[in-house]
């Protein structure tokens, strides 16, 4: 459960088990506020022209991904470290690496529909990410039976962006 004392969380005690699953969603929920003001700062201080050029350029996205890909195997390394400030690190880098990631995308959602497209859809990620949350702590339901669905749900959504596109 953590590095003082390694047990298996599904072999731990209720009480135990609620502690972890409380302060997992604790980081998550700070790690997508964060996401979100990472994002918002790198849209007011990156021009434009990069965003665009993130997007047209013939090799970006082959750098950016490979990038992605470097700074996310330094992050997975931080975050499996025995010491919490490089695991609090890691998360960190991997916060600034999607900021950096879905910057063209929120741009251009920016551009064509304006800023409070992206505050909507921020609200309806805080509401539903709040309600998931809320319903896992009051019925102390385990969702890990959704784990097939969802994997399958999404090959089938990259099978209709293929199709689509």
């Amino acid at each position: 459960m953590n590095s003082e004392n390694n047990v298996v969380v599904s072999y731990a005690t209720d009480a135990d088990r609620a502690t972890f699953f409380k302060k997992t969603y604790s980081h998550v929920a700070y790690a997508i506020l964060a996401f979100m003001l990472v994002e918002s700062i790198l849209l007011r201080i990156v021009p434009v022209d990069w965003i665009l050029m993130m997007m047209g350029g013939k090799f970006v996205w082959l750098f950016i991904l490979g990038l992605f890909w470097l700074g996310s195997t330094l992050s997975d390394r931080l975050v499996f470290h025995p010491d919490r400030q490089k695991q609090y690190l890691g998360l960190g880098l991997y916060v600034l690496l999607e900021a950096i990631i879905f910057l063209p995308m929120i741009a251009i959602a920016v551009i064509y529909s304006g800023s409070e497209m992206i505050m909507q859809a921020a609200i309806i990620t805080l509401f539903m990410f709040s309600g998931l949350t809320a319903v896992v702590f009051m019925t102390k339901t385990d969702f890990s039976f959704l784990r097939t669905a969802i994997t399958i749900g999404g090959f089938v959504a990259l099978g209709v962006i293929v199709v689509g596109a």
